[in-house]
């Protein structure tokens, strides 16, 4: 016993000159081990919150230590934090180190009256205490990772001899510092990505948007904080940086509940009521509590919507696929579940979804597989395995039938970067190949040739030739032309997602030629099917008139056209914006879309006065039509009172002046509400289409994100 007390005086006493930070030490029957710390400084330990830490320790001492390599970080009340490095030997505990309670922020004259006014001390005990308060000392975050580090590693040394120093004289060549250990420790931790891991945020939005409550509590449960909150962007104010960390998550929840048709009034009035209430909070522990308060509302609210589309026993029937994909589902089950009989609910099941029970089973089934594919830890048997397929074969042929990609390709392109070399070209596009060459070889009869065209570098890779030569070369030298055809079809299809047809000669020979968008990971390429028509080639032309033939297409009628506002509409955003990218990224021209939002807008519901909720749509949407100067700009209505503005070919202190002089001149209107004028408010965020955003989604988010960041910031001035 006397040998472990020396040894763990030891340990604190290396921490803390290694750190400057004082150290404590518990053993498993929460006996107090000190060295450096002051008796003094630990009697108010309590008050502090230490007896918090001290049950939690005794909650882990009752159990068996786990296998993971790591330390912990408590946030303790009135942000005082400790770092938490346990000490085990043989599968057991012998204890716990403790860090002295360190500060984020040095306390000002608010923050210590609450620690006093909580400590229940006379008022002689509360100066001596608000003495060691001024005391305690302030740590960056950024520092918190490393002192807990050497703890970790401290408490590593415990069963093994201390490292020994050796005096060296200068024509020596062998090491100054020796361990005898020869043992790797792998440390885990967390909260030193920068930004939240990419498979966290998929994992959550898919969440979100499947509408899945319990299961969103359960993975924000198992998320670490230190992977969605504490990224300290900002040293000089640790609390400013958390909370605009939790708006930005906040910002990625919302857009995607409002993807996910969830209703956009309700989940706007989300996000203003919890903003609100960080914005007036400065404990982290609330703060990290209202994260997770505020996704499951997200989800609440994407469930809600989808409740009111399918019948009682079909949402029973989607609750329990989303809580059993895992399990074997059959028909009588879920018959059983419902109490109809299975003929009954095999109809409505296809009545109301469109799709078999397989269908709608294997479709959760992959989507629960995608966050599971990005660890690369595991297996694509595993993952089988944990979304419900018992085969890996049977897995990966059901994945590509709603994928269109094996589950090993999947992998590849979700983390596929855009090449810009000849050579890195032909790499990327193995998978293309392979998805389109078994398809396409059934029917090698009605083509000549099939290629792959990249229209942004003018490059080509043959899938099949047939007898016929075609030279691999750049995609128009097959036409012997030096530069892109004039009415290059591989562009069109490109820039207009869509499949695009044309007759083209060469020499004396008719082509008829095909072109149709893929798209794979973040690229789009496209597929061009070749077939030499000299001799087969018939056209059909219906003629009024000798002198005016006409050709009739019967071309199928869209909506387009948002019917209260005549802006676009979410459909046509969808569609068209991709478009509008594209032709940016072609022509290397500039690309901004500006996101509004009338604010209050939802309150008028409240009047039942919808006309005045009209008038005000339209008064809005007279002032985006008439900013629209250049003539590749539009508009549409996103949703709600969300509009959305796509400026073209323009800089960003133009684009601000744009979206300012709409929001000013809307701000000044006054409206009539139930006889009474009323000023209403909109707030815009503006973002720049770039090289690391490649779809649409990822663009409006952000665009969302930054009207959310300066709608706070406008509350924040007139508060």
């Amino acid at each position: 016993m006397k040998r472990q007390q020396l040894n763990i005086h030891q340990i604190l006493d290396i921490f803390y000159k290694s750190t400057g930070i004082e150290a404590i030490f518990f053993d498993t029957e929460l006996n107090l081990i000190m060295h450096r710390a002051s008796e003094k400084l630990t009697t108010y330990y309590p008050f502090l919150g230490i007896s918090e830490v001290m049950a939690y320790l005794a909650d882990r001492f009752s159990e068996q230590p786990g296998t993971n390599s790591a330390f912990y970080t408590y946030v303790l009340p009135n942000n005082f934090l400790c770092n938490i490095a346990f000490l085990t030997q043989e599968n057991s505990y012998i204890g716990a180190f403790l860090t002295e309670p360190v500060l984020l922020k040095k306390l000002n004259k608010s923050d210590l009256d609450k620690v006093l006014n909580r400590s229940e001390l006379s008022n002689q005990d509360k100066k001596t205490f608000e003495n060691i308060l001024f005391k305690v000392p302030v740590i960056p975050y950024i520092n918190i990772l490393p002192i807990g580090t050497v703890l970790y590693q401290l408490s590593k040394t415990y069963s093994e001899n201390m490292p020994q120093q050796i005096i060296i004289e200068h024509k020596a060549r062998t090491s100054a510092l020796n361990h005898n250990s020869n043992k790797k420790q792998n440390i885990v931790i967390t909260s030193s990505v920068k930004y939240t891991p990419f498979s966290t945020y998929l994992q959550i939005i898919e969440i979100i948007k499947s509408g899945d409550v319990v299961r969103l509590r359960s993975a924000m449960n198992e998320i670490s904080v230190g992977e969605i909150l504490m990224n300290q962007s900002n040293d000089s104010d640790i609390m400013r940086s958390i909370k605009n960390s939790f708006i930005k998550t906040c910002s990625m929840g919302c857009y995607a509940a409002i993807d996910a048709n969830a209703s956009y009034e309700k989940v706007m009035d989300i996000s203003d009521d919890y903003i609100s209430k960080i914005e007036t909070n400065d404990n982290i522990n609330d703060i990290i509590a209202l994260l997770k308060e505020v996704m499951i509302s997200y989800t609440k609210a994407v469930a809600m919507n989808r409740n009111t589309i399918y019948s009682k026993p079909i949402r029973q029937v989607m609750e329990y696929i989303q809580c059993h994909y895992d399990e074997k589902i059959t028909l009588e089950k879920l018959s059983e579940y419902t109490e109809l009989s299975t003929f009954y609910l095999s109809n409505l099941i296809k009545k109301e979804t469109d799709l078999s029970l397989p269908d709608i089973v294997n479709k959760v089934r992959i989507e629960k597989s995608k966050p599971l594919l990005l660890n690369m830890n595991i297996s694509i048997l595993d993952v089988a395995q944990r979304v419900g397929f018992n085969y890996q074969n049977h897995f990966a042929s059901i994945f590509k039938k709603y994928t269109d990609l094996t589950p090993t390709e999947y992998r590849k392109t979700m983390s596929y970067k855009q090449n810009t070399n000849s050579s890195e070209f032909e790499n990327s596009l193995i998978n293309v190949v392979e998805q389109i060459n078994n398809k396409i070889s059934m029917f090698s009869h009605l083509f000549d040739a099939a290629r792959i065209v990249d229209p942004i570098r003018h490059k080509s890779m043959f899938i099949k030739t047939s007898d016929t030569v075609f030279p691999e070369e750049t995609c128009y030298h097959f036409w012997y032309r030096s530069e892109s055809c004039q009415n290059c079809i591989s562009m069109k299809s490109y820039l207009h997602n869509d499949t695009f047809f044309k007759i083209e000669h060469r020499d004396n020979d008719t082509f008829l030629m095909i072109a149709t968008p893929k798209t794979v990971g973040k690229d789009t390429y496209i597929v061009e099917i070749m077939k030499d028509v000299t001799k087969q080639l018939s056209i059909n032309i219906k003629a009024e008139s000798p002198e005016n033939p006409t050709l009739v297409i019967d071309k199928k009628f869209r909506e387009e056209k948002d019917e209260l506002t005549g802006l676009y509409n979410r459909r046509y955003i969808s569609d068209q914006l991709p478009v509008s990218m594209r032709h940016s990224i072609l022509e290397r021209k500039s690309l901004f879309i500006v996101l509004f939002v009338i604010d209050e807008l939802q309150s008028i519901d409240n009047y039942s006065d919808y006309e005045s909720y009209d008038s005000i749509l339209k008064e809005f949407t007279r002032l985006i039509t008439s900013s629209l100067v250049n003539k590749k700009d539009w508009a549409g209505r996103y949703a709600g009172s969300l509009f959305l503005l796509v400026l073209y070919d323009t800089d960003y202190e133009s684009a601000c002046n744009t979206a300012d002089n709409i929001k000013n001149n809307f701000n000044q209107t006054s409206f009539q509400i139930n006889g009474t004028a009323v000023k209403l408010t909109a707030n815009y965020g503006v973002k720049l289409l770039n090289e690391d955003i490649s779809d649409v989604e990822t663009l409006i988010l952000h665009a969302f994100m930054n009207l959310i960041t300066n709608k706070l910031r406008v509350q924040n001035i007139i508060d």
